[in-house]
C-alpha cells in the first residue's frame, strides 16, 4: 500500500519527536525539513473549511464596532450636558417641600403654608 506525502510527512514528524525524546542531542534536521510541508497541510485544510455566520459577521464588526463605540461616546456627552443644564435649572427653582419644612423662613414659607404642606397627602410632595 501506498502512504500519501502527508502520511510520510507526519510519520518523519513522529519518528523526529521520538528521537529527540530519547536524547538530548537529537538531530532535529528532518522536523525543521518537514516544516514547509506541514504548513501547506494546514493551508490545503483551512481552506477545505466553509465560511461560517460568524466569519461572514467579522468584517462588519470590524466596521460597525468602532462607530457606535463613537455614537455611543456622544450620546453619554449629550445626555451628561442635559443632565447638568437640567440639574442647575432645577437648583433655581422654588426652593423644595423639604426645604420649606426645615427652613421656613429661608425659604419664604409661613407657619399657615407649613400646616398646609403636613397636612396634604404624600403624593403631593413630590
Amino acid at each position: 500500500m501506498h502512504k500519501s506525502a502527508s502520511e510520510n510527512d507526519r510519520e518523519r514528524v513522529r519518528r523526529a519527536f521520538h528521537d529527540a525524546a530519547g536524547d538530548s542531542a537529537a538531530d532535529v534536521a528532518m522536523l525543521v525539513a518537514a516544516v514547509p510541508a506541514i504548513m501547506a497541510e494546514a493551508e490545503r485544510r483551512r481552506a477545505l473549511v466553509r465560511p461560517g455566520l460568524f466569519d461572514a459577521m467579522v468584517p462588519m464588526a470590524r466596521w460597525a464596532i468602532p462607530r457606535l463605540a463613537a455614537v455611543t461616546a456622544l450620546l453619554v456627552l449629550v445626555s451628561t450636558l442635559l443632565a447638568v443644564r437640567d440639574a442647575s435649572r432645577a437648583q433655581a427653582t422654588a426652593a423644595s417641600t423639604l426645604e420649606r419644612l426645615l427652613l421656613p423662613t429661608a425659604a419664604g414659607a409661613t407657619p399657615d403654608e407649613i400646616e398646609k404642606l403636613l397636612a396634604e397627602p404624600e403624593a403631593s410632595h413630590v
